[in-house]
């Protein structure tokens, strides 16, 4: 294995990302990623039959590491959420664990704006000050 700095061994960014993601969101019942296209379709731990979707609020981050909506320099991506009326009554809350995604993807506060639905009709939307690396 080449040297690396990453406690984790890892040289790939999006692998090391996925891991600190699965380790934080899935005991929440969260699926923090994708590696295709939607949801059922992640190519991720969310994928497996014994994973339970948190009932309220944010289920489904929509960040592509891998598959064929790759981008290896995104500038936004969307959270996918239940309940509308939860979402906005526990807007604090939710927001929290949008910031920790953030956070393990390598983002400071200031690097991103979380920006909350104005209907049920929208996603929650993470807005990149700069394009993330994901190369």
């Amino acid at each position: 294995m080449p040297f690396t700095s990453d406690p984790l061994g890892l040289t790939n960014v999006s692998a090391r990302i996925s891991i600190k993601l699965e380790q934080y969101f899935k005991p929440l019942g969260i699926a923090a990623y994708t590696n295709c296209c939607r949801l059922m379709c992640t190519g991720t731990y969310a994928d497996d039959f014994y994973f339970e979707i948190r009932e309220k609020g944010i289920f489904f981050i929509r960040l592509h590491l891998d598959g064929m909506n790759f981008n290896p320099l995104p500038e936004r991506c969307f959270a996918n959420y239940d309940d509308f009326e939860y979402l906005t009554n526990h807007w604090n809350e939710e927001k929290i664990l949008l910031e920790k995604w953030c956070s393990l993807v390598g983002l400071q506060i200031g690097e991103f704006t979380i920006i909350k639905p104005l209907c049920e009709k929208q996603a929650v939307e993470i807005k990149f000050k700069k394009p993330l690396n994901l190369g």
